[in-house]
């Protein structure tokens, strides 16, 4: 489950963005502590401001990555400690320094470690405080967190409910500009009952990326994101007016071939493979492809006929890793 920030495509961002306007808070609140003569208490949050400021940094120079809980956690925890420490000398201070922790963990980091995160906060601050006090200020500052640390989670909820909803309503992937898997189940059962209808041959060719995976870990999200609208864009440049590309999943696009036979998809798939695999891309190089194509028998319906392309190209997939065993 992703951050209620990585929602948006330029998450790490608005991380990097979220610690350094932190770091500003910060250094404005210790100031104040500084002219009310609070010495001790500046002295023991001063770390706090460089190690937010350094987080950031660090996050910008590693966008590429899925996530940041291994720098996030530890920062938080780092962060964490002079509100907890500090309960000793005043609860309702520190209370209110530490209710910025539920937005930091649940904006920065994933949600369900965001959820264990602020439940040992909630633990800590009770613990803490009853070490301090009575029993009866314990809980209520424990609750006080638990409220914030709710109506964080519940917007986090809310955003993420918000995003699925505008995914399953959109035509078209975001990241490549192909259409989505959802409208090709649709467009498939369409142009599988016109074919039948008007007797016309309809025909599928699938394109998948091979090492999909391993290309966004050596060259970074970013990069082969960048590369995606100009994969789609090549292959439409080689089609006719109406023929559309889906991407059905991360790796693999699907190309829908109205009033096309076999043979004459067989040509353009193998055209369009070795303009794409001859292409150097940006950053990249250069990119194989398992390629496959079907077309519609009699009696079968949209499920059957992509059932068989991606049943060809996990062979496909199969025998390029047994050769590059061998």
């Amino acid at each position: 489950m992703i951050s209620i920030i990585d929602s948006h495509r330029q998450g790490p961002v608005l991380r990097a963005g979220l610690f350094g306007l932190t770091a500003l808070l910060m250094s404005g609140l210790l100031w104040e502590q500084f002219q009310l003569g609070l010495y001790d208490t500046v002295l023991a949050s001063i770390y706090v401001i460089p190690v937010l400021v350094l987080a950031a940094v660090v996050i910008l120079f590693s966008r590429d990555r899925s996530h940041h809980d291994w720098l996030v956690l530890p920062v938080l925890v780092l962060v964490t400690i002079p509100g907890l420490v500090r309960l000793e000398t005043g609860v309702a201070l520190s209370l209110n320094y530490l209710l910025m922790m539920p937005f930091l963990s649940y904006f920065c980091l994933r949600r369900a470690l965001g959820h264990i995160y602020n439940f040992c906060m909630v633990v800590a601050i009770w613990i803490a405080t009853l070490a301090v006090s009575d029993l009866l200020v314990a809980t209520r500052s424990a609750l006080v967190y638990i409220m914030v640390a709710a109506s964080v989670a519940c917007y986090g909820l809310l955003i993420s409910h918000r995003l699925l909803v505008a995914t399953s309503l959109a035509l078209k992937d975001g990241e490549s500009g192909a259409y989505n898997a959802r409208q090709f189940a649709l467009m498939l059962e369409r142009e599988v009952a016109r074919s039948v209808r008007a007797k016309r041959p309809l025909s599928l060719i699938g394109f998948s990326i091979e090492d999909f995976s391993q290309l966004c870990d050596l060259h970074g999200n970013r990069a082969v994101i960048q590369f995606l609208p100009d994969f789609v864009g090549c292959i439409r440049d080689e089609v006719r007016a109406g023929d559309e590309v889906f991407r059905i999943r991360e790796e693999l696009f699907i190309l829908l071939l109205p009033d096309c036979a076999e043979d004459g998809a067989i040509v353009l798939m193998e055209r369009i493979r070795r303009h794409l695999e001859q292409r150097h891309w940006p950053v990249l190089g250069e990119v194989s492809l398992l390629t496959a194509t079907v077309a519609l028998a009699a009696g079968e319906k949209g499920r059957d006929v992509e059932r068989r392309l991606l049943t060809r190209l996990a062979k496909q997939k199969r025998a390029s890793l047994q050769a590059s065993a061998f």
